[in-house]
């Protein structure tokens, strides 16, 4: 008697629930607004990174004053890329959020509200866009997307999912505001661990892919190549930083530099030989990889120093 008075009791909160929300609606709790807080700053870090590294070079080129067309080239070209950079990870998020937060200020937006119906989630790696519809509303974002508006998904932790009733705010296909009905949306620990998932999933599905072991197999034995080639000829590449790098306490780190460059070279190679599960992974064309990843980059290295020989000749 005591458990069906209590099932009883449940049943009949449960019952006014359901009809306090066909009556009154769902009571909706904000999991994202527009702000600067929703652009994401990391790849503009990215760039900031560059540019300090750029501008370090050129200060020490004049500092020292370094005279090959390699180093000052590099450092001029690390900071225009950099700027191009930020202008595209930066720059446009910025400017979209004002855009964006002005008019959702001044409520210039739009509002859906219902069940969260045709959820097609983002894989973890990206590739295709995380989709929802909501009142033949549909909206699609990635988490690699460079915007001020919501762009996080359910493999990387976001709130959507199928069947949940949401609140959507937007302005043209871009949420700027979203909530979600309170006792439908995942608490950060489940999110962090469904996402979690998500990524030792694509862990996985990464070490049994056939081109990605091909590719970072290539990769480990052109390393080891290059490496192999420094330690073999250390004066050849000390010159691109100076004609006097090879002597003294300067040339003795640049060759334990190299030296545990190609250590770490073996290491890697022989770890990325150990971790390959692919069945269907082609030696050969791992090979065939490595050999072109070579064959490019020794083609810079020649033309580097075929440029820097012609202006050593022409001062």
């Amino acid at each position: 008697m005591p458990r069906w008075g209590t099932t009883r009791k449940r049943d009949e909160s449960s019952s006014a629930f359901i009809l306090s929300v066909m009556i009154v609606g769902p009571q909706y709790h904000t999991v994202f607004e527009i702000g600067l807080n929703s652009i994401d700053w990391s790849f503009a870090r990215v760039g900031v990174a560059l540019f300090v590294v750029g501008i370090g070079v050129i200060w020490l080129s004049r500092r020292y004053h370094w005279q090959r067309f390699s180093r000052r080239l590099l450092g001029y070209f690390l900071v225009l890329f950099s700027l191009i950079w930020l202008m595209g990870t930066l720059g446009f998020p910025y400017s979209q959020y004002r855009r964006l937060a002005s008019t959702y200020r001044s409520g210039g937006y739009s509002m859906v509200e219902g069940e969260v119906d045709d959820f097609k989630p983002m894989p973890y790696e990206g590739h295709t866009d995380e989709c929802f519809s909501v009142s033949f509303k549909r909206f699609c974002y990635s988490d690699f997307d460079s915007t001020a508006g919501f762009h996080n998904s359910s493999s990387h932790g976001g709130p959507i999912k199928q069947g949940i009733y949401a609140r959507v705010f937007y302005i043209g296909n871009t949420i700027v505001r979203l909530d979600v009905a309170d006792g439908d949306g995942d608490n950060a620990e489940v999110s962090a661990s469904r996402a979690n998932a998500a990524e030792a999933d694509w862990q996985q599905r990464m070490r049994s892919d056939p081109a990605f072991n091909q590719m970072n197999l290539g990769f480990a034995i052109a390393a080891v190549f290059f490496t192999a080639w420094w330690n073999l000829q250390p004066q050849r590449f000390m010159k691109f930083w100076g004609r006097r790098q090879d002597s003294g306490t300067v040339g003795l780190l640049f060759r334990l530099f190299f030296a545990l460059n190609f250590a770490g070279s073996i290491y890697y190679l022989i770890s990325t030989i150990l971790q390959v599960k692919s069945p269907n992974l082609s030696y050969p064309m791992a090979l065939e990889t490595g050999a072109l990843m070579i064959t490019v980059t020794a083609i810079m290295v020649l033309l580097v120093e075929r440029i820097n020989k012609r202006r050593d000749q022409s001062s």
